[in-house]
C-alpha cells in the first residue's frame, strides 16, 4: 500500500468563539468517559468565564483571556498556597487552554510549582536531569520526580553546610536517608534510586574522587506486587465489537485498540507509531519500543491491516504528521498516549463491561493477550518476544495470571540418558 497521505494547502484557522470552544470541549469530555458531574462541574466554571468576557467585551478565548480571569480571581496568589477547592478551578481554566491549544487534555494533571536546583550542586543535578532526559529520554513527569526528590537531597546537604559535591561524604548521605520523611516503601524506592545514580553519575565525570553511590545499599523493593488486571477473549471481542466504525472516530479507535489487544503494543508505542514503522509489503511493523528502546517486529495481521487502511483511507485529517493517529479535533496533533488511555477506557465502558476491581486502560489489553497466549501454552521465551521484553523476568510478572496454564508452557527438556551419570567425571556413587 502506497502509505503517503495525500495533503490539503494549510489554510488559516478560523478562530472559534467561547461557546464554540466549550461545546467542543464538552463533546471531547463526554468521548472520553468523563462523569456527567464532572463536565457539570465545568460548565458552571464556563458560565463564570463567559460573564467575565461579556463585561470586558471578550469574544474569542485564549490562554490570555484565561490567565486574565484567574488574576480576577486570585490575583497574585501563590498556587500552592490556594484550598484544594481554587486548585481545582485553576486546574480547570487550565485545562481549557489546553484543550485549544493541542485538542487534548492530560487527565489528572496539576499545576506545580517550578523546581529550582540552586547553588554548583544544583548545577550539576541540572546536568544530571539533561543528561537522563538525552541518554534514557525519560518523560516530563519523570523529570519531575527527578528534581521533586533531588531537591530533598539538595535542602538535606545544604542544611549540614555542604556547598559543593566535592565536600559530599558517606556520614551526610546516611544522615539523609535516615531522616527522610516517612513515605512508602515504592517512593522511598524511588527517591533512593534517583539519588543513587546521581552519585554515580558525579563519580563517572570526574567530579568526585570517591563513588558514593556505594553508600547507599541496594534496594530490593518489587512494586508490582498487585496481580495484573485482564480481560477475557468474550470481553475483549466484545470491546471491539461495540466500536462504531462508521465515524472518523471510530475508525481510529479500532485500530488502536486492535494494536493493544492483538499485538499487545504499549500505549506509548501505539501514540508513536508512524507510518515508516508499517512494512506493507513485508506484513510487518517494525519499531523501537518507546520504554526500553528494544526493536521490535509484529506481524502485520489482515484484520490490524485493514483497519489502518480504513482509517488512512476514510476517517484520517489530512496531514503532513508522520504519525499514523491524529487527533479528531482541529489543529489535528498526534494523539499521546494518555489519549490511547482514555480511548481505551471510554471504549470499555461503552461496551458494558464490568471493570470493578479491575485496571481498565491500555496496558489491561496487554495483560490480556499474555494471558490468552498462557492459555494457548505458548512458552514463555515467546511471550517475551511477543510482548517486546527485555528479559523473561518481565513477562513472569504476567504468567502470574494464571498459573495453571504457567505449568503447562514451559519448554520441554529432552531427557537425560542414565549412561550420563556413569561417565567419567559425572556423578559417582558409592
Amino acid at each position: 500500500m502506497d502509505n503517503v497521505v495525500p495533503v490539503k494547502k494549510q489554510v488559516m484557522k478560523t478562530p472559534q468563539t467561547f461557546d464554540e470552544l466549550t461545546g467542543s470541549f464538552k463533546a471531547y469530555l463526554q468521548q472520553i468517559g468523563r462523569q456527567d458531574r464532572t463536565v457539570h462541574r465545568y460548565a458552571q466554571l464556563w458560565a463564570r468565564i463567559k460573564i467575565f468576557m461579556d463585561a470586558r467585551h471578550m469574544k474569542f478565548y485564549n490562554r490570555q483571556a484565561g490567565e486574565a480571569y484567574l488574576d480576577y480571581l486570585f490575583g497574585s496568589s501563590d498556587y500552592s498556597k490556594l484550598t484544594k477547592y481554587y486548585q481545582v478551578i485553576w486546574n480547570n481554566v487550565e485545562a481549557l487552554a489546553e484543550f485549544q491549544d493541542t485538542g487534548t487534555i492530560i487527565m489528572g494533571k496539576r499545576r506545580n510549582p517550578p523546581i529550582v536546583l540552586t547553588g554548583p550542586i544544583g548545577a550539576t543535578m541540572e546536568d544530571f536531569v539533561r543528561y537522563k532526559r538525552s541518554a534514557h529520554q525519560i518523560g516530563d513527569r519523570t523529570t519531575y520526580n527527578y528534581r521533586l526528590y533531588l531537591n530533598g537531597f539538595l535542602t538535606s546537604l545544604t542544611n549540614n553546610g555542604i556547598q559543593n559535591v566535592d565536600q559530599i561524604t558517606p556520614s551526610v548521605i546516611m544522615r539523609f536517608i535516615n531522616l527522610m520523611p516517612q513515605r512508602n516503601l515504592g517512593t522511598k524506592y524511588t527517591i533512593l534510586t534517583i539519588v543513587k545514580a546521581y552519585l554515580k553519575y558525579l563519580y563517572e565525570r570526574t567530579l568526585t574522587v570517591r563513588d558514593h553511590s556505594t553508600s547507599i545499599s541496594k534496594v530490593n523493593y518489587k512494586s508490582q506486587s498487585r496481580l495484573p488486571s485482564s480481560f477475557s477473549r468474550e470481553e475483549v471481542k466484545a470491546l471491539l465489537a461495540s466500536i462504531d466504525r462508521g465515524s472518523p472516530r471510530g475508525k481510529r479507535d479500532y485500530a488502536i485498540l486492535l494494536l493493544a489487544a492483538t499485538l499487545g503494543l504499549r500505549a506509548s508505542d501505539i501514540a508513536g507509531l508512524r507510518f515508516g514503522h508499517i512494512l506493507w509489503e513485508q506484513h510487518l511493523i517494525k519499531l523501537p519500543q518507546m520504554k526500553t528502546q528494544k526493536n521490535i517486529n509484529l506481524p502485520l495481521l489482515p484484520e490490524i491491516g485493514n483497519a489502518i487502511i480504513d482509517y488512512l483511507k476514510n476517517g484520517r485529517p489530512l496531514s503532513r504528521e508522520p504519525y499514523c493517529f491524529l487527533q479528531i479535533i482541529s489543529p489535528y496533533r498526534p494523539i499521546n498516549s494518555g489519549s490511547v488511555g482514555n480511548i481505551a477506557r471510554y471504549h470499555l465502558n461503552t461496551a458494558g463491561i464490568n471493570c470493578e476491581k479491575r485496571r481498565h486502560g491500555p496496558h489491561a489489553l496487554r495483560h490480556s493477550l499474555a494471558e490468552s497466549l498462557l492459555q494457548n501454552k505458548v512458552p514463555i521465551p515467546v511471550i517475551s518476544e511477543v510482548l517486546g521484553h527485555v528479559n523473561t523476568e518481565s513477562t513472569m510478572f504476567y504468567t502470574r495470571i494464571d498459573l495453571g496454564s504457567l505449568k503447562q508452557c514451559a519448554l520441554d527438556v529432552p531427557p537425560v540418558d542414565p549412561l550420563f551419570y556413569g561417565q567419567k567425571g559425572g556423578n559417582q556413587h558409592g
